[in-house]
């Protein structure tokens, strides 16, 4: 829901309607924002059959977030693909970023970060940060 500061700013704001006025014209549902009511025609209802189908029961989905959801929830199956792959070791990532870290700093076996206090050294800088706060929380460093 959005926030405004006062109520007469959202009676103001175009698109806005207090009584839910914006219906939707394939199943009735009703909003208060025309963006909703235009995103839920598009994405949840607008008349489109769902491409999404589960493979173990009848579901189906419009959006394939809705059907990884109904299946983790259903089923307890993890839909979501690590596609990123070390070329060094086994390890994958969902995202690039975390593949590229990985190789950057974590892959070698190098400990590239190390505490300041005690010179323990770690692979990630959130390791010393987390290190510093549990075993040097007086040390008057700002981590």
């Amino acid at each position: 829901m959005r926030k405004f500061k006062t109520l007469s700013q959202q009676v103001t704001r175009p698109g806005y309607s207090s009584d839910s006025q914006f219906a939707c014209r394939h199943c009735g549902k009703r909003y208060r924002w025309k963006s909703t009511l235009r995103r839920h025609e598009q994405v949840e209802c607008g008349g489109k059959e769902p491409k999404y189908r589960c493979p173990i029961c009848p579901y189906r989905a419009k959006q394939k977030g809705h059907l990884s959801v109904h299946q983790l929830e259903s089923f307890e199956i993890q839909t979501d693909e690590k596609r990123f792959k070390c070329p060094k070791c086994t390890k994958s990532y969902k995202h690039k970023p975390n593949l590229i870290r990985h190789v950057k700093y974590e892959c070698d076996g190098i400990a590239h970060f190390t505490c300041p206090v005690c010179s323990k050294a770690y692979t990630q800088r959130t390791s010393v940060r987390q290190h510093l706060r549990s075993r040097h929380p007086n040390c008057g460093l700002v981590y």
